[in-house]
């Protein structure tokens, strides 16, 4: 998969999960706390998501460096090829 389409994907997750303006523009620089205004919640509920999407599992120790759209993209990227 490509990165940019792995982005997209992240970026609808986020959508679904979150009570985001819809005019909110995402990037892979968006950090999830601090741009995107998520709580913890929204957060989980959207990698859930994203792991049953993509069939991975992806630990916590490993979640908790991940910051901002790019770093999660290059993190579900790593487990699926």
């Amino acid at each position: 998969m490509e990165r940019k389409t792995m982005v997209e994907m992240i970026e609808k997750a986020i959508r679904e999960a979150s009570e985001l303006d819809p005019g909110m523009r995402i990037t892979e620089d968006s950090s999830f706390m601090d741009d995107l205004e998520m709580a913890s919640v929204e957060i989980f509920s959207m990698i859930g998501d994203l792991e049953a999407e993509n069939q991975i599992r992806i630990p916590e120790r490993e979640l908790s460096a991940v910051e901002t759209v790019g770093e999660l993209a290059d993190l579900i990227l790593g487990k699926i090829q």
